[in-house]
């Protein structure tokens, strides 16, 4: 893969999934960047991901892996080292003190806690109406947590100041209001955060029209939105 010298890749599959929390930051903070998309095609007999998987480990990377961030020679894979790297490369977490990047690093990895937890819902889990509600009760009593945390802390996860971790919460938010709206019936806190997150400046440039999910998932494979 021709890797472009003059600005960062962001790879991924051609959905939202773990990347746009990543789009949207690279977006905040004025980054020019490819983001490259791999489409998994829907066949006869399944799905065919060789897009992917045929070029997987040929690119150089030491754990290869989607999404991977290339910037120059850097080359990152795994979700919350690539957050952290362009929160930090590109200004997001100007000022903060080892504290506080602990702590973001701490938000952050609470956050793919969640998303797991979705993940298993979104591509594997019980979808009979018992299993779905089973499931939202469960996520539900995580958002609460994180409800709490921002009810102590302030307008974003560290107070004033907005980290990587702020952008993967509100991402979480908002393909649950995509899964049920009414969710966040007793929680419209976290709407009103998620509504924040998403129009800081430049934010409304990541890319949009994108599915929550690939196309083998059983919720989230085809793009809807909440208009």
């Amino acid at each position: 893969m021709a890797v472009s010298e003059d600005k960062p890749t962001l790879a991924y599959w051609s959905i939202r999934g773990l990347a746009q929390p990543v789009r949207m930051i690279l977006c905040h903070c004025g980054v020019d960047f490819e983001d490259k998309q791999y489409n998994c095609l829907k066949t006869e007999t399944g799905f065919d991901s060789s897009c992917w998987y045929d070029v997987k480990h040929t690119l150089g990377m030491q754990y290869p892996n989607l999404p991977y961030f290339f910037d120059g020679e850097t080359k990152i894979s795994q979700t919350n080292a690539i957050l952290t790297y362009v929160a930090e490369k590109y200004g997001l977490h100007d000022g903060f003190s080892v504290e506080q990047k602990g702590l973001a690093l701490m938000h952050l990895n609470q956050m793919m806690d969640v998303r797991n937890r979705a993940v298993g819902f979104f591509y594997g889990g019980d979808h009979s109406p018992e299993g779905t509600e089973k499931y939202k009760t469960g996520m539900k009593k995580m958002m609460n947590v994180c409800k709490n945390v921002l009810e102590a802390s302030g307008q974003f996860l560290l107070g004033e100041k907005v980290c990587a971790a702020d952008f993967h919460l509100a991402e979480l938010i908002y393909q649950h209001r995509l899964l049920d709206n009414t969710m966040f019936a007793e929680m419209t806190e976290l709407v009103a955060y998620q509504e924040r997150i998403f129009n800081l400046e430049n934010v409304s440039k990541a890319c949009q029209g994108l599915p929550a999910n690939n196309k083998m998932a059983k919720w989230g494979a085809e793009y809807v939105s909440l208009e």
